[in-house]
């Protein structure tokens, strides 16, 4: 005859403390991934702002902006090559143009090639304008510095973690 195995109170009540315990750290879990989530939008809205905040700050139109990323990317160009690059016509960029040499951000010099040319060349204080808008600044370097040194570690090794789950997903056919 087959053995049979009756289950005895004792393993009943270690099941079951086994399966409050599961129950416990899945709502911990719950838990903690809401507060990092919760924390990220925090973080990001915030990013966002110091972001953003040039841009709503600038003096700048949209166009006078291209204009000088263009002239920061290209070099000083003619007037064809930032109307063709824009998407506007000669006449248009005759009036950015204007605007950004009355404003000192970019200013108008004989083509060293072909001096019947006139370039448009930004100033450095149109490229600083550039480079202030366009700049990525680690918002999160001085806050992290405010961190003691137990939670900066505890970040790293969360962070690090994550990092880990991030690239085994990546890497794993799903």
């Amino acid at each position: 005859m087959g053995e049979q195995h009756e289950d005895r109170p004792g393993e009943r009540r270690s099941e079951r403390r086994t399966a409050a315990r599961d129950t416990q750290q899945d709502d911990e879990r719950r838990l903690l991934v809401d507060r990092v989530e919760e924390a990220g939008n925090v973080l990001s809205e915030i990013f966002l702002a110091q972001r953003l905040e040039p841009i709503l700050t600038t003096p700048l139109t949209v166009q006078q902006l291209r204009a000088l990323a263009v002239l920061q990317l290209d070099g000083p160009s003619g007037a064809h090559h930032l109307a063709e690059v824009l998407g506007v016509t000669a006449a248009t960029v005759s009036g950015i143009v204007d605007r950004l040499v009355a404003a000192q951000m970019a200013e108008r010099r004989p083509d060293p090639s072909d001096g019947r040319v006139r370039l448009v060349a930004a100033t450095e204080r149109g490229a600083d304008a550039v480079r202030r808008l366009a700049a990525r600044e680690e918002p999160t370097q001085h806050l992290l510095e405010r961190l003691d040194l137990d939670d900066l570690r505890a970040l790293v090794r969360g962070i690090a973690a994550l990092a880990d789950a991030a690239r085994a997903e990546a890497g794993s056919p799903g």
